[in-house]
């Protein structure tokens, strides 16, 4: 029969050493590096027209607006409004409205529809041209070796694709 020796002053080293809780515990946790927080990202996600982009979901309205100028490139003199289905918004802003979208004009109605949400999407209504699609590219990268050998520096490369390589669908 196996009997514990915590209550002898022997210290064995054997099956019984593994349990070993330590003296002072606080002083072990004092010790040990503070643990980094695991938080999801949270993703916003454009459409206009048929077309959709997943991006990172900006803090402000002005940001948001920036990220939409950016993807769809309006022309000059082009109007354009944001929108976000009652599913995507908050609780809170969808109680209190009566349509199925909330349209998003400035900063106060921006934070009230992106609190609390993991993701959001954004439904641009604008009667400009869609976003033009990039072309395809070769992603690749180029390994530079230091003098000494023991070191190298790593840089990925993107090239775009000679036309004669292309689909057809992406042929201009």
């Amino acid at each position: 029969m196996l009997h514990s020796p915590a209550g002898s002053p022997i210290n064995l080293p054997g099956f019984w050493g593994r349990f070993k809780t330590p003296k002072n515990k606080e002083a072990k946790l004092q010790q040990s590096p503070p643990q980094m927080q695991v938080s999801a990202p949270r993703l916003l996600t454009l459409v206009f027209m048929e077309m959709e982009t997943i991006r990172m979901l900006p803090n402000t309205f002005a940001e948001l607006d920036h990220q939409v100028r950016e993807w769809i490139k309006p022309p000059e003199g082009a109007q354009y409004a944001l929108r976000v289905p009652i599913e995507f918004a908050s609780w809170d802003a969808a109680r209190v409205v009566s349509s199925p979208w909330i349209y998003i004009t400035g900063e106060d109605s921006y934070q009230i529809a992106i609190q609390g949400v993991r993701a959001f999407k954004v439904e641009i209504i604008g009667d400009g041209p869609p976003p033009v699609e990039e072309p395809p590219y070769v992603s690749s990268s180029l390994n530079l070796h230091a003098t000494n050998h023991s070191s190298y520096l790593s840089l990925p490369v993107r090239l775009p694709l000679p036309p004669s390589w292309r689909c057809p669908e992406h042929s201009t």
